[in-house]
């Protein structure tokens, strides 16, 4: 794959928050466990651990219920029914193998994405879970702790990278598209020596 290629499918591979249901096989979101499981780790202690939720209706209606969406759209309650994920990837850490997961969780939930990307799904991640209630949904025990949802479908609406103006808070425009304003590389780049 060449650089150019690559920052296409990052370009692609955008927060999606509303879904068209299909059916996804959970041989394909085993797959892209194994290929996050194989994601650099701090100190290599690999303390991820990952639930896949693709067939259960009623965990997948649990794992909805609590979750909160796209904060900076203050008016939007999320997904209404026919555009609600169709699958899950609950990350978890193991509190026995190390407490610091985070820098272990963005790595792997970005090799997620790509990957889901690269089979024509998209995701969204979402900090805002309710771990206490996911503890009881999976019976996990005191050292396994959620710490993230991974929403997957296939991509119910259009998502637009625009430059930055007044704000960083993506909106919706006047045709829905859900518009994700970037900061460009004269502000990101610090220097070069």
């Amino acid at each position: 794959m060449q650089l150019e290629e690559f920052k296409n499918l990052v370009i692609k591979t955008r927060c999606c928050r509303r879904f068209k249901k299909i059916d996804i096989k959970s041989e394909d979101l085993i797959k892209i466990v194994q290929i996050a499981a194989l994601s650099s780790s701090a100190k290599n202690l690999q303390p991820l651990k990952y639930i896949i939720v693709s067939q259960d209706e009623e965990i997948k209606q649990k794992i909805f219920k609590p979750l909160k969406w796209a904060a900076a759209l203050k008016d939007w309650q999320g997904p209404i029914e026919e555009e609600k994920p169709s699958a899950y990837i609950i990350v978890l850490c193991d509190k026995n193998i190390s407490d610091y997961c985070m820098v272990d969780a963005g790595i792997a939930m970005q090799t997620i994405m790509l990957s889901l990307t690269s089979i024509d799904l998209s995701g969204c991640i979402l900090a805002s879970i309710d771990k206490n209630e996911y503890k009881k949904i999976f019976d996990l025990p005191e050292n396994i702790e959620p710490i993230f949802a991974i929403a997957i479908g296939k991509r119910g609406e259009e998502i637009k990278i625009v430059p930055k103006k007044d704000s960083i808070e993506y909106f919706r425009d006047e045709k829905n598209a859900h518009c994700v304003p970037k900061r460009s590389l004269n502000e990101v780049l610090w220097k070069i020596l």
